[in-house]
């Protein structure tokens, strides 16, 4: 007999000796188990938790194993808010100046182009002038209907955003 053959059969002993054979009608569970579970499952789905901060059980769990704990953790909360509303009030302050010096540039830019067709009709270019004085009111026209436009947009955007944030709620 070789080695490895011996060496099996070994195996083969130790596991069964190891594993005794459970009849058939000990490996049911019991008639409980399954309510057992699904109190379990139920009683998980009862502490679930979602928020910028730990519910009070965790809060007072972290302040056992590390004294303020919680009132750290607060901090950190109320810092992280109000860093959030710095942002958010330098984005809007920034995104206003943005509007306006463009606001700002195109009124430039049109008045430029109406008061040059001007120019050029009252110099004997009537065509041109007349091109110049159009292509400023119509850029004027086109820039006044899109912002209208997008401002609705925004405004049905933001609306429909607000009526799912309560419709959560």
């Amino acid at each position: 007999m070789s080695r490895s053959s011996k060496k099996n059969r070994n195996v083969n002993k130790r596991k069964s000796r190891s594993q005794p054979t459970i009849p058939m009608s000990k490996k049911i569970a019991p008639p409980h188990a399954k309510q057992l579970v699904t109190q379990s499952i139920a009683q998980a789905a009862l502490h679930a938790h979602s928020g910028p901060l730990p519910d009070p059980e965790a809060l007072a769990k972290y302040n056992d194993i590390i004294p303020d704990a919680a009132e750290r953790i607060l901090k950190m909360a109320e810092s992280q808010a109000s860093h959030r509303q710095e942002l958010e009030q330098y984005v809007l302050k920034t995104s206003s100046r943005r509007a306006n010096l463009g606001v700002f540039c195109a009124f430039t830019i049109c008045m430029t182009a109406i008061f040059s067709g001007f120019y050029l009709a009252l110099h004997g270019l009537q065509v041109s002038g007349t091109l110049f004085t159009a292509m400023g009111l119509g850029s004027l026209a086109t820039t006044f209907i899109y912002g209208t436009q997008s401002q609705r947009e925004e405004r049905r955007r933001r609306d429909d955003a607000n009526q799912v944030t309560a419709r959560m709620k």
